[in-house]
């Protein structure tokens, strides 16, 4: 069940909000979209905000593509722990941020169910913003990027541990 806005806590207001989020999600859908020249499979998008803003899963990723997903994986096992539920807790700040993202037109569903749009500049460093905020939105390019190879997202969830 969501939890209502006025009963979050409010640092989880604050650093959760569907801004942030959508943020993170839309740089993730423009990195996929760069690679794979389609758009993203929907249930891509509930894995994102797991695996870029847990900072230990961010921090061991590398800055640029020359690791893949899978050996990335398979080196760093410990990005697993946890996981399914990490995916579970952020369910609810997901779908609020794909909200929050098709409301304003950054992004569309297209007829097939995929995630289309996403902002190529959504890394550009902007004075107002901290550097973990510019690191997060260049790691979701690189996680959707990642993501990009595979044409089943059945896949990347089974790489993960966890079931679509």
């Amino acid at each position: 069940m969501a939890m209502k806005w006025s009963d979050r806590p409010p640092e989880v207001a604050y650093s959760l909000n569907p801004a942030f989020c959508g943020r993170v999600i839309d740089g993730c859908i423009a990195g996929y979209a760069a690679a794979a020249c389609r758009a993203m499979p929907y249930p891509l998008s509930y894995l994102i905000l797991p695996i870029v803003l847990h900072k230990r899963t961010r921090d061991s990723m590398p800055s640029t593509l020359q690791t893949r997903m899978h050996p990335w994986l398979s080196k760093n096992q410990r990005a697993k722990i946890g996981f399914d539920e990490r995916v579970r807790s952020m369910a609810q700040f997901t779908r609020e941020a794909l909200i929050f993202l098709i409301r304003t037109g950054k992004i569309e569903v297209t007829g097939a169910g995929e995630l289309a749009g996403g902002d190529t500049k959504a890394t550009r460093n902007s004075k107002s913003e901290s550097p973990e905020i510019v690191d997060c939105a260049k790691k979701a390019k690189i996680v959707g990027k990642w993501f990009a190879p595979y044409a089943d997202a059945a896949e990347v969830f089974r790489m993960w541990g966890v079931a679509p």
